[in-house]
């Protein structure tokens, strides 16, 4: 998954659920996280509402979105809330 990942070149990778990635994991393949936040370099966003966002694009009959998130300014933070919006 990161070689393919790292091949279609996405911006940011978000999910529904907690932690990206299938929890717990298989020990033999590693975590998906180790790959994609260190060593490429993707930003990933966890448990986003999806549901809400298809209901709010089938009521404006539209399906493309300006999407921002915006980390919480934190000095020496290795984490933070994303602020996510989506601007139909």
């Amino acid at each position: 998954m990161a070689r393919f990942l790292w091949n279609s070149r996405p911006a940011a990778i978000c999910a529904d659920n907690p932690a990206v990635e299938v929890v717990p994991g298989d020990p033999a393949i590693g975590s998906l996280h180790r790959r994609l936040l260190p060593t490429l370099g993707m930003a990933l966003g966890e448990m986003f509402d999806f549901e809400t966002l298809r209901n709010a694009c089938h009521d404006e009959k539209r399906w493309t979105f300006f999407f921002v998130a915006a980390p919480l300014k934190i000095p020496g933070g290795l984490g933070s809330p994303g602020n996510a919006l989506a601007i139909l």
